[in-house]
């Protein structure tokens, strides 16, 4: 058990996001905290000015040397979307629960498969690279025929 230092109250380690920094390995704020902190203003203000630093940018070079398929997979994905060659993912169902999609996932960075992507919610887009990244990269390699009516458009 650990007290939150925000609402003060005492909850369970599962309440908590891992901190390696930590002496106890989890955050000082639980995650309902940790949430509603993330959408205040103060904290996209926060984040808005640290990714305009010198430090901010040097992370994102670093990110962007480290994994450019991703970069280069994200932009196609958007540039698809301002072409109305792609529906936005808000207008799909989720692959795994049906609920409203917000994300595309995609199975695979390589060039000729940056726009094979499955429509997710966020929560099963989560699931799929916490709990079974294996799994799901050898289904979308021995299942990528059914990812492909994305591609189709409007």
């Amino acid at each position: 058990m650990k007290t939150c230092t925000t609402c003060k109250q005492s909850k369970p380690f599962l309440e908590y996001h891992k901190d390696r920094h930590s002496k106890d390995g989890h955050q000082r704020m639980c995650k309902a905290c940790s949430k509603a902190y993330r959408q205040t203003k103060k904290c996209i203000v926060s984040c808005e000015h640290y990714r305009q630093s010198t430090k901010g940018k040097a992370r994102y070079k670093r990110y962007a040397s480290r994994h450019p398929g991703r970069i280069k997979a994200k932009n196609a994905v958007n540039n698809a979307i301002h072409r109305n060659k792609l529906n936005r993912p808000e207008t799909l169902h989720c692959m795994d629960c049906f609920e409203q999609a917000t994300e595309y996932h995609h199975p695979s960075y390589a060039p000729e498969n940056r726009l094979s992507l499955v429509p997710l919610c966020s929560e099963c887009h989560k699931d799929r690279h916490r709990l079974y990244p294996l799994a799901y990269s050898l289904f979308s390699l021995a299942g990528g025929f059914l990812l492909r009516y994305i591609n189709v458009g409007r």
